[in-house]
């Protein structure tokens, strides 16, 4: 039963309860009140609804379960209204053998408890037969009493956990706790535990003789009753605790205060739970699988083994406890800060990995160690190997060509990231408040090797003020590319600019949803069938995407989104008439539609627990209280919480801005933007309509204004800001910017404008490429050779329709797909994908089938809207017939589909096909593999984070050490410095910081040398027995090391790295991980999650060493006409949401050895 985070009534009114913890103990309180205990208060009056499910669902099975079991549901139903109705009348007659199917197990048999010291039992079927036979519910009272009983102790109990659920810190620890420190020591030493006393005093051996006695039970057929079999290995377990722990009129004392031996009691309960769920699970183990189990060896190895993970738990949670000097007056609410602070150090640690890999490929590309330390990028500078033309592509010029000024350009960008990247990857205390307000950077010279240098004194500051002045061309470059300008007449984009205040930023609520969520939602709610799940919102703005030619359509949605981000979401957030008047709309839209799906219950409808928005609220207070919660719906959900599992407040949001979007562009302005029209020539050269649109785009600049109003160009911060932002690509600029206005929200000391506002500046240009050639090219033939890896060998792309090649059979045209790859370093593992099979190649036989498919793919297109439209009708006209409730069904649809349903099939495997060729054509697909490379490697990256952070707060837990480590570090090759040269200055072990000993470049004396080394070599056994796990392995301690730099630094896309693919990465990664099993099985899943995200199904295996391999990458399904997964495969209408050859190149992605 959840009694945090849900709501209760107290004095009329709905009040969200939540757990307040301090280190003294925990209480239940009220959210946005002053904190006050209302634990007795709330148990057990305030839930007593949820403890009569409690004991009704403890009581009778559930329906479901009588339907599964094809029990029969109509006496269910008087058996459960006998309970759940006590005030109703007795059935007239029932009889023993008609109620005991309906028992849980317990009331079966006759029900036994303790109550005030004295041993109380019933029978509750003979209970029911005397009671019916009687007309008399008194009869029942030893069941009431009963369950009055039960509900005061489940309540003692929940208070008592409550008030026990405490912060641990170093004073009254739970039994746990002490427990897991008992066992510390001897595990720090050695890297493991000896349960061989605990095995003998549990009497493991004996308890897996009983449980392997325990015979299943069968039914007529000779199937298990998997539940029974269960319960009969619970039981088995709790006859075998009293030769342990005693009874209640003999106790064994002594085994009843050793904490060890509780909770490895504890581990043997969670370990019948997992393996032999008495609740319902998805598991279903085979005879082997039992077998297996329930031997004395694999129960000993699996509790050693989740011991050994608790006790590191719970070194690092005492590192972090230390880190963070947590004292006897920290709360709950401290505990939120942090963990809000984390996660964003982590989203933020990611950003700066890929920003760093960026520099690489600028300065030094075959540099394998991190390039932001110092002496490895000076050592990359000595190679004097620096990409000019890279460099501009980032910053709109090349590197200067004076020595001295381009070295100052290098160490400015390096300076930007690193002390980003080492404040919050140290996780040092308040870096959040100094990693934005960083003014210098370190540039060393010979005459002066600490030289720092701001960056307002730099040429960054020019660049800076450059990038606002050309705020107005950068925009308009924006809707060029956005095809704004290719299917809008230039008329209506300078009305359009010049009748509305574009905004630089988007609104910065966090929770307000990102346009793609809101404009799929929109053509849900518009064009689906009007149920309960999509009623009627009365929209008119959101057109299926079937009503348009695939460019037409792109321009169009490029359109919307610019009005919803900057012109929408401004002005929806600040307008209190407009916002007010769409929460009230879906509110009561929502009410109506209850009404009319259930008459009966007008109360009951998904938006109920929403309240209204009053005359008082302003937009921030009632955005407030939703993001409040939302926040709590949220938690909810992601620990799959089974009451209420639907996200009513996240609907509702998403329905007020859907409602909001859709009035907004009612307005006439906007009547265009529905009509996307061709504004170049079709005949036309790619050439010529290359220079018509470049007119096109000088026409409307001087109307493209947005305003900065906080970034200031002689604000050195913002300039040091800008560098970084300067070098990310637009998926990282979009993330960071929605992580900042979150995290914004949860810290209020923070100011952000400016941040925000840099961000917006720099997406405006972050990932346009110049569309003539020799502003990035030295001549044709090089711009044609890097097209050339990627199409097959032979083929005369000159004739190829002015894809790659102008009508003047000579100049090249620009691929930005392939150019961000060049930018962002992934061009050479996309052409080892490519060359890894001929059909992955764009060919001259896809050339041929694109052309082809040209000329009738807008026909096929409108057949298929208009397969659609019949389809829908035929669905409403038999909806018609379902509420009219005739005998005779016309099947309208079902006939529908006999009829068209391949035809309709048939033209969306076409259609898909020739958007797949026309993505070959436009190397679309090579963009997709390029941001699928950057998305698994930072999410690799983030794990490795992970890591660090934990390696940190393991060092942190031994907070009386003389010296304390800076963070993961080799600790080998710094044993091997201090001892190569015993004049050694002791600043040159940069990794270590050190509380006695300044770090000021004086001799370190012999004998504090000696206590260094000592140091050194305790702190290596420590990090390699209890964390690392390579027991003093050189070898193995070096490739641990390895493993995490190369992940760390984005080294598999580097020339000279290490030879291992994407999976054999995953499977270091898990090796990384092992000290945490949770963190080390989340990897396969966040990588499937990932793939699930692009349109893939990843299936992973283990092979015989315990190694991930790749089993099967297929497409997800897009189920049509109104069928679904649930259907017989004859009855589903499906199509592939990407091509096979796509997940075909993903899969070489995965496997291919860099």
């Amino acid at each position: 039963m959840r009694v945090s985070k849900v709501k209760v009534k107290d004095g009329g009114k709905d009040k969200m309860v939540l757990v307040h913890r301090k280190t003294t103990g925990a209480q239940l309180v009220y959210s946005g009140q002053p904190v006050s205990n209302e634990t007795s208060n709330i148990l057990p009056e305030k839930k007593r609804q949820s403890f009569d499910l409690s004991t009704l669902n403890k009581t009778i099975i559930k329906f479901d379960t009588a339907k599964k079991q094809k029990l029969n549901v109509d006496q269910y139903k008087i058996v459960e209204k006998i309970f759940k109705y006590p005030k109703q009348e007795l059935p007239k007659q029932i009889k023993a053998e008609e109620i005991l199917p309906f028992l849980n197990h317990k009331f079966q048999e006759p029900v036994k408890y303790w109550k005030n010291g004295k041993e109380e039992s019933f029978n509750l079927t003979l209970l029911i037969v005397e009671a019916v036979q009687a007309q008399d519910k008194r009869k029942l009272q030893p069941y009431y009493d009963w369950k009055t009983w039960y509900i005061q102790t489940k309540s003692d109990l929940l208070k008592k956990s409550i008030e026990n659920n405490r912060i641990d810190l170093t004073e009254n620890l739970s039994k746990r706790k002490k427990a897991l420190l008992a066992w510390e020591t001897e595990f720090t030493a050695s890297g493991s535990i000896d349960l061989t006393h605990y095995h003998k005093v549990y009497m493991t051996d004996v308890l897996c003789k009983m449980l392997q006695d325990v015979k299943p039970l069968t039914d007529d057929k000779g199937k298990i009753n998997t539940n029974a079999y269960h319960r009969g290995l619970k039981k088995a377990l709790q006859n075998h605790q009293p030769a342990i722990f005693g009874t209640r009129e003999v106790p064994n004392e002594a085994n009843r205060a050793d904490n060890q031996l509780s909770i490895y009691h504890l581990e043997v309960v969670k370990y019948l739970e997992h393996y032999f769920p008495i609740k319902t699970s998805k598991r279903r183990n085979t005879a082997d699988d039992i077998a297996h189990y329930l031997k004395a060896q694999t129960l000993k190895t699996t509790i050693e083994k989740q011991l050994v993970n608790a006790i590191r738990a719970n070194i690092i949670q005492q590192g972090k406890t230390n880190h963070h000097e947590l004292k006897a007056d920290t709360t709950s609410n401290d505990l939120i800060r942090i963990k809000t602070n984390e996660a964003f150090v982590l989203n933020l640690t990611g950003t700066c990995a890929f920003a760093a890999n960026n520099i690489r490929n600028m300065v030094d590309n075959e540099q394998t160690n991190d390039i932001l330390g110092k002496g490895d990028f000076i050592k990359s500078l000595l190679k004097d190997n620096t990409n000019s033309q890279l460099y501009s592509f980032f910053f709109g010029e090349g590197l200067s060509t004076n020595k001295a000024e381009k070295e100052t350009q290098l160490w400015g960008i390096r300076g930007a990231v690193q002390q980003i990247r080492n404040n919050v990857n140290h996780y040092k205390k308040d870096a959040l408040k100094t990693v934005f307000n960083i003014s210098n950077f370190e540039n060393p010279t010979i005459t002066d090797p600490k030289q720092q240098t701001n960056y307002a004194d730099t040429i960054y500051k020019a660049r800076f003020i450059n990038e606002l002045e050309k705020i107005p061309e950068a925009f308009a470059q924006q809707l060029k590319t956005g095809g704004a300008v290719s299917y809008y007449t230039i008329e209506n984009l300078k009305s359009l600019l010049t009748t509305f205040q574009f905004s630089l930023c988007r609104s910065t609520i966090p929770f307000a949803p990102g346009f793609k969520k809101v404009f799929n939602g929109g053509i849900n709610y518009q064009n689906a069938k009007q149920d309960e799940s999509f009623y009627e919102l009365m929209l008119e703005q959101y057109l299926r995407k079937e009503n348009f030619a695939e460019e037409s359509y792109n321009a169009r949605y490029f359109m919307l989104k610019l009005i919803y981000n900057n012109l929408f979401l401004p002005g929806f957030t600040t307008d209190r008439k407009a916002f007010a008047d769409s929460v009230g709309f879906v509110q009561m839209q929502n009410k109506k539609q209850a009404e009319k799906v259930n008459p009966r219950k007008k109360e009951a409808y998904a938006f109920e627990a929403v309240r209204p928005m009053t005359a008082a609220d302003s937009i921030a207070d009632y955005m407030a209280y939703v993001q409040s919660e939302l926040m709590q719906e949220q938690n909810k959900k992601e620990e799959k919480v089974a009451e209420e599992t639907r996200i009513n407040f996240e609907k509702f949001v998403l329905q007020v801005f859907i409602k909001g979007f859709d009035s907004f562009l009612r307005a006439k302005e906007f009547d265009f933007v529905q009509m996307p029209q061709p504004q170049l020539t079709a005949t036309a050269s790619n050439q010529q309509k290359a220079d018509k649109l470049n007119q096109l785009e000088a026409s409307i600049t001087a109307d493209c204004k947005l305003t900065p109003q906080y970034a200031k160009a002689d604000d050195a911060t913002h300039i040091a800001f800008y560098v970084f932002c300067k070098l990310l690509d637009a998926a990282h600029l979009s993330n960071l910017r929605n992580e900042l206005i979150k995290f914004r929200e949860s810290v209020n000391e923070f100011k952000f404008h400016h941040l925000l506002e840099i961000i917006e500046i720099c997406l405006l240009s972050a990932d346009v490429v110049p569309t003539d050639y020799r502003d990035l090219y030295s001549s044709e033939a090089d711009c044609l050779a890097r097209l050339r890896p990627f199409i097959e060998q032979g083929a005369d792309i000159t004739n190829w329709s002015d894809l790659f090649v102008q009508s003047d059979k000579h100049s090249p045209v620009i691929h930005a797909n392939i150019e961000l790859s060049v930018k962002y370093g992934t061009t050479k593992l996309l052409e080892q994908i490519i060359n890894k099979d001929t059909q992955f190649k764009t060919t001259e036989a896809n050339f041929t089938a694109w052309n082809t498919a040209q000329k009738s793919i807008e026909q096929l297109i409108k057949q298929r809207e208009d397969h659609h439209e019949q389809w829908v009708k035929a669905k409403n006209a038999d909806d018609k017939e379902k509420q009219e409730r005739k005998r005779e069904k016309s099947n309208f649809a079902q006939k529908f589909i006999e009829k068209h349903g391949d035809d309709y099939l048939d033209i969306c495997d076409y259609i898909n096909t020739y958007n797949w060729l026309d993505n070959k054509m436009h190397f679309v697909h090579l963009n997709r593999l390029h941001g699928l490379t950057i998305e698994l490697l930072g999410r690799m990256a983030g794990f490795v984070a992970l890591f660090d952070r934990d390696f940190q707060f393991f060092d942190e837990q031994q907070i009386a050490d003389e010296f304390k480590l800076h963070g993961f570090v080799n600790l080998h090759s710094i044993d091997k410095k201090l001892n190569e040269v015993p004049t050694k200055k002791i600043k040159e072990i940069y990794d270590i910081r050190n509380k006695i000993i300044q770090i000021n470049g004086n001799k370190i004396n012999e004998s504090v040398r000696a206590n260094l080394i000592q140091f050194i070599s305790s702190k290596r056994n420590y990090y390699n027995n209890a964390f690392l796990h390579v027991s003093n392995d050189e070898i193995k301690e070096k490739q641990m090391y390895d493993i995490r730099n190369h992940i760390a630094h984005f080294n598999y896309l580097t020339k000279d790295a290490a030879d291992f693919s994407l999976i054999d990465l995953i499977n270091e990664l898990r090796e990384l991980l092992h000290y945490d099993r949770k963190l080390k099985n989340a990897v396969s899943k966040a990588f499937i999650d990932l793939f699930d995200k692009h349109g893939m199904i990843l299936k992973l295996k283990l092979n015989a060493d315990h190694k991930l391999k790749v089993e099967s990458l297929e497409p997800k399904k897009i189920y049509h006409l109104g069928s679904s997964a649930k259907d017989k495969p004859e009855y589903q209408y499906c199509t592939n949401q990407v091509m096979m050859a796509y997940c075909n190149m993903c899969r070489s992605l995965l496997e291919m050895k860099k």
